[in-house]
């Protein structure tokens, strides 16, 4: 593959990753103040965040070159993640928000790791 085409694809990555990192902080947001149910708006905020998590782990499958130890970890990491938010809105009455918190620093521990060694990556094959 051309330092071109790498240079697309690690951008492409880099876009695909981050834009799940900030829906998914957005969400976890709202969770960790949640008051009152919502039930409906937060099936979808869930919903728009697994289509961004599909996204990514769709281009990782077909990229094999991004399938690094950190990034299979990040994408189990969110699945985790994403349990736990899924647990809060079906408890909305009363929702454990200590387990998501836990989830959420471990999820965003290693979006830094990857996004730092992706970024640093793409500067480097800056044509």
């Amino acid at each position: 593959m051309d330092n071109l085409t790498t240079y697309l694809r690690v951008g492409a990555f880099i876009e695909l990753e981050t834009e799940l990192f900030n829906n998914t902080e957005v969400v976890n947001k709202y969770l960790a103040v949640l008051e009152y149910s919502e039930d409906t708006l937060y099936q979808l905020k869930l919903a728009n965040i697994y289509s961004w998590f599909v996204a990514l782990k769709s281009f990782v499958i077909q990229n094999e070159e991004f399938g690094h130890h950190d990034v299979l970890g990040l994408l189990r990491s969110w699945e985790e993640l994403y349990l736990q938010m899924e647990d809060v809105v079906e408890e909305i009455e009363s929702p454990n928000t200590t387990w998501l918190s836990t989830a959420y620093e471990r999820y965003e521990s290693l979006h830094q790791t990857v996004d730092r060694m992706f970024r640093e990556h793409y500067s480097e094959l800056k044509p």
